[in-house]
């Protein structure tokens, strides 16, 4: 490897870096959550009761999940960047992102922060 190669690298890794830090600075991811309220749905949805039907057990999944991304925009700038930047990939992975995997994500991280004294 060439040393432009070597020095070319490490500077576009750092310019997508810094492209991601700042498009998660601008605020909370949005999520088609179509697709995962509908599996929950026929999964046999969230609820306990037998009498809740799928089409109930779907908008119930939405409704919670634009509570929890409220809560999120309103927490957002607390959050450090690079942790929101890693748990966006981490909750991205599975195929269907959920504001709750979300959250859950930053909480831990934010507490592992506390917990080491980073």
């Amino acid at each position: 490897m060439t040393s432009l190669a070597k020095t070319l690298i490490p500077a576009t890794a750092l310019a997508l870096v810094a492209q991601l830090t700042v498009a998660v600075a601008d605020g909370v991811p949005r999520y088609d959550l179509k697709p995962l309220c509908r599996g929950i749905a026929q999964q046999g949805g969230m609820s306990l009761l037998p009498s809740q039907s799928a089409p109930k057990d779907y908008k119930t999944c939405i409704s919670s999940e634009m509570a929890v991304r409220r809560q999120l925009a309103k927490l957002w700038p607390t959050f450090k960047a690079s942790n929101k930047a890693n748990c966006i990939g981490e909750n991205s992975a599975g195929g269907l992102s959920s504001y709750t995997g979300l959250l859950s994500c930053l909480q831990a991280a934010q507490e592992a922060s506390k917990m080491f004294g980073q």
